[in-house]
């Protein structure tokens, strides 16, 4: 009792207490015994040299279990103390050490021997057995749990058999005989072994005894899996393998054709070596034989090709070895249905295994096993399926190394009630191309089907397709299927490179589009990614290492490798090349171990030079003119280029070509070709020296484009003729970049006021006009709706300078027409705001009253100084007939428009009704004005303005609302509104126009009632005319000159923010200053000046592109013009 207490003590102080550092070691030793001993005792040492152990805790396991513990003994130091051991559901059994008469247990030592562990081995012949402790627990003598570790020790039992193999080398087709050797200290009736090779490249041929087995028989048969042999030794004579070492069987192996240059493991795998009584030995060891193939199959790369004719360089590509050819392919159907074959179908049964597929309307003659397609054949199982399809698809067939691939197959097929039988193939086996259409026969016969045409990558998938064509049908049965293949030859092209932006374009464009626009051709390196080959993913057995690649200058010798690439690389550019000399080269591949293949094909190349073109972008507004620069980048001497500009949209008209520097003696010449613009330059022909090489403008296009709208014009050359200066001249190769050209659209505006007039009145209508480019020529049709409203004429504003234009005017049915014109083109109406005048309307005697006329417009003109029509347009405006309750009008305008001026005016209502409510919204034109104040005046003295009154959030808008809560304001006419503003401090425009943008009224009720405006207000000053220069400006700025292009002057304005130092100069397109035109202190504002086309001597220059360059305040700007001639 007292023991059991101390042993459960021990266990609840192993599992609570909290371990200590003492590293405690417990070690199974090694162990050798006799096979089918009783008693085998393993001992346990401890080494605990740290301090004493109180007792231990393990649980043993055998690997492999053959031995079960049977007992446990302390011994030595620890004979004294007490070992027990218990079973556990794992297989395993726990170990319990401990002593309960005295508490200091075991003393600090070094590898002392403390207890046996019997295991019962009475079964087992021979092995080596693992034992191992875990979940190891140690106390020291007060019951504290110490950091331990154990080490496992081995049994060896028996006698043991040691396998290993010998090595060689051999090449393919080679025969090589690998010696199994054994070493056993027991005697040996016979064994078996499965034998493999890896990587699979070696045929078993036979097998044969040696020495130590000459008495024995040998024989071997080949797995079914296809994965190795079985080899089985006995003697009938019951003779044994006496113990020692040495060969016991030696296998011959032949290697196959298609293996690569490799180390080949040769292992044995499910061995059995049994005794004399036909027990079985412990395999300790097995060590695998090697066979080094060497120099094994080596292929060549294929496919080289040189892409001739590029610019100072070669492209070369290849295409990787192919691989071995496959081996032939059968199938008869006698083990079953192939596992990897694909089946599929919109029934139940599709393609089924059979050796009878009769049904009651088809029968097919005797046959073994096949492959039957019979939709009847569910008649027996449920409804028949009319409208089946039925797929049997081969898997994927390695084809990139055959010229040949002959289908071969038994079919039974009649054709019988419709049905239809196919062959279909495909690269990716899922979209199948049909090849063969079977016809009917009434036997079986065998087809055969050349699939060598529709071979188009590496891999080939075959498709048997059966069709009872959605009706009543009969059926297809296959058999005996078999695939041949015959010499290898170039493969398929594979993809060596991405294609560009444009190479894309050519693969998807019309042949038609792709002449016209690059009717030079293309060069290769801008069709593809030359700086980014693709990188081939191969499913190869071996990989290769790397590519060589060799050059030579006559194709048959003296070729020297100029560059190794990386094995997944099948392209390479040679930039190491002259112009017009032919280059042969070759490519050979390098293998894992070093070895280096035969040469490919030679191919050849002779690199040309491509002239490459530009076309520069330009933009301009619609109907102001740019230029484009067409430039070349040759090596070559040239004497003559023709080309066309194309532009998509056709928009652009050509108005004028300008020599560069390049060209500064050619001819050159341009004209309008169906909507292209035609270039010609001439230089030898002209007597002028040829074109130098170098890269730049040769020539500079005017151009000026029309229509409507902005948009993105796209410009390309096309037709382009370039000849070299040679006598005869050469035409040469070319490429040209395309160019674009940004059209903008700026809109001009002209509108009338409204207004009111009573049948039988004449009245006016405010005429403005905003816009952003000079004005030469207004035609206007004012078409009014209905017709109560004819037009007399226009009284023009003298806050313009109209001396040189001529007005006229005339009313046709229910239009009224105006034309103003420049009768000098040289006094536009500048960019800007302007009030033009008033219109003189007359209302017809009887028109009804109370009736609104909408002005509208028809055709609208507004023209520049080449009389090209302005994009412009009409903003409607309407006029009451009669008096209307409520009509607006601005009025008694105070103040001089002037730079941070102040200024008021007066809003005026004439009612024939009593007014309650006052709404309108007022605009400025330009926004020069920000309102500081309102005042209720006059008739309105008493009125509310509504706290919404004031600028809105752009400060774009004026907004008023007002109330007369005292009867409101009575029938009659005058002021109600004073409205004071502040002006803006930087002003370039001579006047700001007041304009009514809607207007309201209400009744004394808030009834709403009609309300009307008339005219508009004008702020003007004395201190500019419509020419005037800025005021102030608050920076410095360049303007474009105008006209431009010119002939033979040209208007340059600039702004000056301060005064100071100022130089404004013209310089030539080689940057050469050809014209001061200003170079002196000026004071600040806007500044005018002209450009007379004269160098600084007054002599006329030439035409072409100028540069004036303004320099002011420390800042430079720079503009282009063109003078033409």
């Amino acid at each position: 009792m007292f023991k059991n207490i101390n042993k459960i003590s021990l266990v609840i102080a192993l599992v609570l207490s909290i371990p200590r550092a003492q590293d405690v070691t417990i070690i199974v030793e090694d162990t050798v015994f006799s096979g089918y001993t009783d008693d085998i005792v393993v001992p346990v040492a401890i080494s605990n040299p740290n301090g004493n152990v109180g007792g231990v805790q393990f649980d043993v396991s055998v690997s492999p279990n053959m031995v079960p513990l049977s007992g446990v003994s302390a011994l030595g130091i620890a004979s004294n103390f007490s070992a027990h051991f218990s079973a556990l559901n794992n297989g395993n059994s726990r170990v319990i050490f401990y002593n309960g008469n005295d508490p200091d247990g075991l003393n600090a030592g070094e590898n002392s021997r403390i207890i046996n562990l019997h295991f019962s081995g009475s079964d087992v012949l021979s092995a080596v057995l693992e034992v191992k402790l875990n979940n190891v627990i140690v106390s020291d003598g007060g019951g504290n749990i110490v950091s331990s570790q154990s080490i496992s020790g081995n049994i060896l039992i028996g006698d043991l058999i040691y396998l290993s193999g010998s090595s060689g080398t051999a090449d393919v087709e080679e025969t090589i005989g690998v010696d199994f050797s054994i070493t056993n200290t027991g005697i040996v009736g016979g064994f078996q072994f499965d034998l493999k090779d890896s990587p699979n490249y070696l045929n078993l041929v036979s097998v044969a005894t040696t020495d130590r087995t000459q008495d024995f028989n040998v024989e071997f048969n080949n797995l079914d899996d296809g994965a190795g042999s079985r080899i089985i030794m006995y003697s009938s004579n019951n003779i044994n393998i006496e113990a020692g070492s040495g060969p016991v069987v030696t296998a011959t192996f032949e290697v196959i054709s298609t293996a690569y240059a490799d180390t080949v493991s040769v292992y044995a795998d499910n061995i059995a070596v049994t005794d004399s009584a036909g027990a079985s030995y412990w395999i300790a060891s097995n060590d695998s034989g090697t066979v080094i193939v060497y120099p094994g199959y080596i292929e060549e790369p294929s496919n080289l090709q040189a892409i001739d004719g590029q610019d100072s360089y070669v492209a070369l590509s290849w295409d990787p070895p192919s691989g071995p050819i496959p081996d032939n392919i059968t199938e008869d159907f006698e083990s079953g249905t192939p596992e990897d074959w694909v089946f599929s179908s919109n029934n139940s049964v599709g393609w089924f295994l059979t050796d009878n597929c009769d049904s009651e309307w088809w029968t097919v003659p005797a046959h073994t096993n096949y492959m039957c397609s019979n939709d009847d054949a569910l008649l027996e199982t449920g409804p028949d399926s009319d409208g089946s399809l039925d797929y049997m698809i081969i898997p994927s067939l390695n084809v990139s190394g055959a010229t040949s691939v002959i289908l071969n197959f038994d079919s039974y097929f009649d054709g019988a009630y419709g049905q239809g039988a196919s062959i279909g193939v495909s690269d990716d086996g899922s979209n199948f191309t049909e090849v063969y259409v079977l016809d009917p026969a009434t036997q079986w016969v065998t087809e055969t089907v050349d699939l060598s045409p529709f071979i188009t990558g590496d891999n080939l998938h075959i498709l048997f397709h059966s069709n009872d064509n959605a009706a009543w049908a009969s059926g297809w049965a296959v058999d005996d299927i078999s695939i041949s293949f015959e010499t290898r030859e170039i493969p398929a092209r594979l993809i060596h490179y991405n294609l560009t932006e444009i190479g894309e374009w050519v693969v998807t464009a019309p042949k038609q589009d792709v002449i016209q626009s690059y009717a030079g051709g293309i060069p290769f390196a801008d069709r593809i990614d030359l700086e980014n080959p693709t990188s081939l993913n191969l499913d190869r057995p071996v990989n290769i290492d790397a590519y060589k690649v060799y050059k030579s200058l006559n194709g048959l010798n003296g070729f020297e490798e100029i560059v190794e690439v990386a094995g997944n690389i099948t392209s390479y550019t040679d930039e190491n090349v002259s112009n017009n000399t032919s280059y042969y080269y070759y490519v050979t591949a390098i293998y894992p171990d070093g070895s280096e293949s035969v040469p490919t094909n030679v191919v050849s190349a002779t690199p040309v030079e491509w002239i490459e073109l530009s076309i520069s972008n330009g933009e301009s507004l619609i109907g102001q003119a740019d230029t484009i620069d067409i430039s070349l980048n040759n090596e070559s001497l040239l004497g003559q280029f023709i080309f066309e500009i194309e532009d998509f949209p056709d928009v652009l008209v050509g108005e004028n070509i300008l020599t560069t520097e390049r060209t500064q003696d050619w001819q050159l010449s341009f004209f309008e070709d169906n909507g292209k613009i035609a270039v010609q330059g001439f230089g030898t022909l002209a007597g002028a020296e040829p074109l130098q090489p170098g890269n730049g403008p040769v020539c500079r296009v005017v151009v000026r484009p029309q229509g409507d709208q902005s948009l993105t014009v796209s410009l390309t050359l096309t037709d382009v003729e370039i000849q070299d200066a040679s006598t005869p001249p050469v035409e040469l190769n070319w490429t040209a970049e395309v160019g674009s050209y940004e059209v903008g659209v700026e809109t001009q505006f002209i509108m009338l006021t409204d207004g009111s007039s009573v049948p039988g009145t004449q009245m006016t209508s405010s005429m403005c006009l905003i816009n952003t480019q000079p004005v030469y020529g207004i035609q206007v049709d004012f078409v009014m709706d209905p017709p109560f409203i004819y037009g007399s004429g226009i009284d023009v504003t003298s806050l313009l300078d109209l001396s040189t234009w001529s007005v006229s005017s005339q009313q046709v049915a229910n239009v009224f027409t105006l034309l103003l014109f420049d009768n000098t083109l040289s006094n536009p109406v500048p960019p800007g705001y302007w009030y033009l005048g008033e219109v003189i309307l007359d209302v017809i005697p009887g028109s009804p009253e109370d009736f609104i006329v909408d002005i509208q417009y028809g055709d609208m003109t507004l023209s520049d100084a080449n009389n090209q029509p302005l994009i412009s347009a009409g903003l409607p405006s309407e006029v009451y007939i009669g008096e209307p309750p409520a009509l607006y009008s601005i009025q008694n305008i105070e103040g001089l428009l002037a730079p941070g001026g102040e200024g008021s005016f007066e809003i005026h209502l004439a009612n024939t009704e009593i007014v309650g409510t006052m709404s309108f919204l007022l605009s400025d034109a330009p926004e020069y004005l920000t309102v500081t104040s309102i005042e209720a005046i006059g008739r309105f003295a008493s009125g509310i303005i509504d706290q919404s009154s004031g600028e809105d959030l752009d400060n774009e808008n004026f907004y008023f609302l007002g109330y007369d809560f005292t009867g409101g304001i009575p029938v009659g006419e005058g002021a109600v509104l004073k409205v004071n503003v502040q002006m803006d401090q930087y002003i370039d425009n001579p006047n700001v126009m007041l304009l009514f943008e809607e207007v309201s009224a209400g009744d004394a009720g808030a009834n709403s009632i009609t309300a009307a405006s008339q005219g508009l207000g004008l702020f003007t000053t004395t201190l500019m005319s419509a020419s005037a220069d800025p005021v102030m400006p608050t920076e410095f700025s360049l303007h474009s000159n105008f006209p431009n292009p010119f002939n033979p002057s040209t208007i340059i304005k600039y702004d000056l923010a301060s005064d100071g130092f100022v130089d404004l100069s013209v310089y030539n397109v080689v940057g050469k200053k050809v014209k001061t035109i200003v170079n002196e202190n000026e004071t600040a504002g806007r500044k005018v000046t002209a450009w007379y086309g004269t160098d600084d001597a007054g002599n006329s220059l030439s035409a072409g592109m100028y540069f004036y360059r303004l320099t002011a305040g420390g800042k430079i700007f720079t503009k282009k013009m063109v003078l033409m001639k």
